[in-house]
């Protein structure tokens, strides 16, 4: 396997430590997926991570709540 595949291929940390937290039974299926949706929600420009202007946008549309 190349060194290029072999770390394409390993989770990050994030993803392991939803495994092994859904292993343990501490999270289910359920509260990644409703964790994921409020993600989605905040990730305002589809980037995949939250950005500055992500909570930026995040904060400022709660002080007009």
């Amino acid at each position: 396997m190349s060194l290029i595949l072999y770390f394409l291929l390993l989770p990050r940390a994030a993803e392991f430590i939803l495994y092994k937290l859904k292993e343990m039974g501490k999270i289910s299926q359920e509260d990644i997926a409703l964790v994921m949706e409020e993600f989605e929600d905040l990730d305002v420009d589809q980037s995949g991570t939250l950005s500055d202007s992500d909570i930026t946008h995040a904060q400022s549309t709660e002080m007009k709540k």
